[in-house]
């Protein structure tokens, strides 16, 4: 169930920046900064901070490569940092998801990623 979340998390997390894209500058060379803020003490929940460190380390040893997606060529990405309660909006989506035996961007409730971001 651990490595469950953590895929859950990661995906949540990195999607926004997928195939090396996100922050940092785009094959054009255009700015497009906007890293998730934050380092915060913690959620307080052991399924987040106990792998926090290990994912951040992970996503941003990958951001640091350069990479292709199709023929597109991204150029290295700037570090991102964590965001405490992007983290617990992912964590109880994917505990929502596995409670509820569905996978899907939106909530067993109907809600959005927005919408549980915006609520933390």
């Amino acid at each position: 169930m651990r490595l469950a979340k953590f895929f859950v998390i990661a995906m949540l997390v990195v999607a926004p920046y997928g195939c090396g894209g996100g922050s940092g500058t785009d094959s054009g060379g255009n700015s497009n900064s906007g890293n998730p803020g934050g380092g915060g003490a913690g959620t307080g929940n052991p399924g987040i901070d106990s792998i926090k460190q290990e994912l951040l380390t992970g996503i941003n040893e990958a951001r640091a490569s350069a990479r292709m997606c199709g023929a597109t060529h991204y150029s290295v990405s700037v570090p991102v940092t964590w965001n405490d309660d992007l983290a617990d909006a992912a964590y109880k989506h994917s505990a929502d998801m596995a409670t509820n035996h569905y996978f899907s961007h939106t909530g067993s409730d109907g809600s959005s990623p927005a919408t549980r971001i915006s609520q933390e």
